[in-house]
């Protein structure tokens, strides 16, 4: 009887850990390169990029930052112009942030392959999608 009952709270234990491990697949890391293009349509955006038949190329660095979270590096290619952002927040596979200098933010999140952050970029209470793909391999 002993021996039952050891067995049956091995299985129990076993099938209350089995969701902790998944499939021994890792989450898919956001930090790396990630390429996307602000698109001529999205709100109030400067006229280098309105004045673009597409939009602007731009390029994010993400970074896991000393003592925990992330920092995010956005460089709009075209122009060579770095964009301060700052109230970085990753929760899961969902990372946003603020453009102060835009009066803008993005929420965007990772795909289940790694391979792309799809999001919205929002500017004075008007959203544009902005997709990033991953330059870089996945880590």
């Amino acid at each position: 009887m002993l021996r039952l009952w050891r067995s049956w709270i091995a299985v129990m234990l076993a099938i209350v850990a089995a969701p902790a491990f998944g499939d021994g697949q890792q989450a898919h890391s956001l930090v790396g390169k990630w390429e996307g293009t602000l698109k001529r349509e999205a709100p109030a955006m400067s006229r280098e990029v309105r004045n673009r038949p597409v939009g602007t190329k731009t390029v994010l660095t993400i970074a896991a930052a000393p003592g925990g979270g992330y920092t995010v590096k956005q460089v709009a290619v075209d122009v060579d112009k770095e964009i301060a952002l700052t109230d970085v927040v990753v929760q899961g596979d969902t990372i946003r942030w603020t453009a102060p200098v835009f009066a803008a933010s993005y929420e965007g999140k990772l795909s289940a392959d790694g391979a792309w952050i799809k999001g919205k970029w929002t500017q004075f209470g008007m959203a544009s999608t902005v997709n990033f793909k991953r330059l870089d391999e996945k880590p």
